[in-house]
This record gives structure tokens, sequence and C-alpha cells, in this order.
């Protein structure tokens, strides 16, 4: 996968996302690092079963910048 999220996979086994994942290739790092730390202070809630949130909470922003710029570069 390169970030184009899970839809085309389960498109072609012919099966429902239970949790959508986003295609987050080619993001803006400052748009995932705000996003990120908008899970992660509770700004944004609305991931489901509190996935982002839960895994945002234990990044550092050192981490979250680090994961941002790898986002931003998925092509």
């Amino acid at each position: 996968m390169a970030g184009e999220g899970n839809l085309p996979l389960l498109q072609s086994i012919g099966a429902s996302p239970v949790v959508e994942a986003p295609a987050l290739e080619s993001q803006h790092a400052a748009y995932i690092v705000k996003q990120l730390k908008a899970f992660r202070d509770g700004t944004r809630n609305n991931d489901v079963g509190k996935i982002m949130r839960n895994i945002s909470k234990e990044m550092t922003n050192e981490e979250i910048e680090a994961v941002a710029e790898y986002i931003a570069n998925l092509h």
C-alpha cells in the first residue's frame, strides 16, 4: 500500500469496509500534523472506535512530524 487507503483492496476482494481507511497519499505534511494533533488533544473526534485518538495520544510532536513527512511523500 502506498497511502491509497483500504477501499481499492476491499473492492477487489468484494468485501465491505468495517472501517474505511482514507487515502492519505500526497497530503501536505502540515495538514497531517494538524489533524494528528487535533486527534491527540480531542478537538477532532470523528474516528471510528477512537482509533486515531488512541494512536495519536501516544505520539510525541517529533513522531507526528516524522509520520506526516512520510505520508506527504507517498506516491
